[in-house]
């Protein structure tokens, strides 16, 4: 996913890793796995507080330079909640 320039900085991007969170535990998915482009800082920083961990490439994925990959478990994942 990407979010269009003009929309980010607004939490759209969160809300829907936190939707994304939602249907998987009433899914009863157990892990999350994404590809996130090393150049997308932004993404990864949000989906590092979310509680996604490095991890090496998955399915069909081959192990590149342009990429990250991500996994959390879909029952120790979410934003921090504020104080």
């Amino acid at each position: 996913m990407i979010v269009h320039p003009s929309f980010r900085k607004l939490g759209v991007g969160k809300a829907l890793v936190s939707s994304l969170f939602d249907v998987a535990h009433a899914r009863g998915i157990t892990l999350l796995l994404l590809e996130v482009g090393i150049r997308n800082v932004a993404a990864q920083y949000m989906y590092q507080n979310a509680g996604f961990r490095e991890r090496g490439p998955f399915a069909n994925h081959n192990a590149s330079t342009s990429s990250r990959f991500m996994e959390v478990s879909a029952l120790k994942c979410g934003f921090a909640k504020p104080a």
